[in-house]
């Protein structure tokens, strides 16, 4: 049970840890932890009320509301220098959207037995198709369509910069995933999942250690690679792919 309620807090679900702890009276220290570790006010001022180690005394939502403001006016006064090391420390919490105002609406197509047939579902939840490139004549939502184009293209924008920043990120790509791509989006579009991808001059410099889940070198790093710096100290030959992350983060912010 206590496993079930650590990874309730790591998928930053209030709701879920509200009903998992109800008939608690205490949580783990590693609960507690990782609680503190993700920042998630919310779960903290939760979880506290089962905290017997007091290890979340003085964290939750109120405080978390006063790092920002303090972080904000440090930025500011340029008190605090963002770099890769600390860069996710200066990263304010955000939250998914949720679903419950989409899935609200299937009371309204509910018949007298409180069922509701797949094609009904479809034609009230799902959002009307995105389009990429240019909205065909019928579009529903051509105002929405041009918004994701647009933040597509900002998206793409900020990588290019990037690339003159940091030369790992030089010919690196950004292309839209997920549901709206897929067109199973439901209720609005309201979002843009993309992924990004390095050059792929660099696919052939690694290969992919399946039981680890790590990429390691197939050879030597020409001087001049960009990747030295991203390798692990500990094992320069395996690829630190949070040193990656950290800089990608720390040069977004910078851009």
């Amino acid at each position: 049970c206590q496993d079930n309620i650590k990874f309730a807090v790591v998928s930053d679900n209030p709701k879920l840890v509200e009903i998992l702890i109800e008939n608690l009276t205490e949580v783990d220290e590693a609960t507690v932890t990782e609680a503190l570790r993700r920042k998630n006010g919310e779960i903290i001022d939760m979880l506290k009320a089962k905290d017997k180690t007091s290890i979340l005394t003085g964290h939750g939502t109120e405080n978390n509301k006063k790092e920002i403001l303090k972080l904000t006016e440090l930025l500011k006064q340029k008190s605090i220098i963002a770099n890769e090391k600390n860069i996710m420390t200066l990263i304010v919490k955000d939250r998914e959207i949720e679903y419950k105002d989409t899935f609200a609406d299937i009371r309204n197509i509910l018949d007298t037995e409180n069922t509701v047939s797949i094609t009904d579902l479809i034609n009230n939840l799902k959002a009307p198709k995105i389009h990429l490139e240019i909205c065909k004549k019928d579009c529903k939502r051509p105002v929405i369509c041009q918004i994701i184009r647009e933040v597509l293209k900002v998206q793409q924008d900020l990588l290019a910069k990037m690339g003159k920043r940091e030369k790992i990120f030089k010919g690196a790509t950004a292309w839209p995933v997920g549901s709206i791509v897929e067109d199973t989006r439901l209720g609005t579009a309201n979002e843009l999942d993309t992924n990004v991808s390095l050059d792929e001059k660099y696919k052939e410099l690694f290969r992919f250690d399946e039981e680890n889940q790590e990429l390691i070198l197939k050879g030597k790093l020409h001087p001049d690679n960009p990747f030295h710096k991203f390798m692990k100290e500990q094992n320069i030959n395996t690829l630190d792919t949070d040193k990656v992350f950290n800089c990608f983060i720390y040069n977004l912010y910078k851009v």
